[in-house]
């Protein structure tokens, strides 16, 4: 049951280190692939308490809707961490 846009989606890159958009820290450890339904999903893991987690790589490179106090937005669910976004 392959989904032929799962094949287009970016795959987060292990040893890599992703900042969530609530702004914890993950690191991906492989994609696998759901026995009964085929969908790829992302095998992580919280860079700060070591919990293992598994997510749809749909769900991954998703779009979420975050309400400021302006305005709602649209921001990636995961982006790579970079030391210049501590502030």
């Amino acid at each position: 049951m392959k989904n032929n846009q799962e094949e287009n989606l970016a795959h987060p890159i292990p040893g890599i280190i992703y900042q969530h958009y609530k702004s914890g820290l993950y690191e991906p450890i492989y994609v696998a692939t759901h026995t009964t339904t085929g969908e790829k999903m992302v095998i992580y893991k919280s860079h700060t308490e070591g919990t293992i987690y598994a997510r749809p790589l749909k769900e991954w490179n998703d779009e979420v809707e975050v309400n400021t106090n302006k305005e709602v937005i649209k921001v990636v669910r995961f982006k790579i961490f970079s030391a210049d976004d501590i502030k």
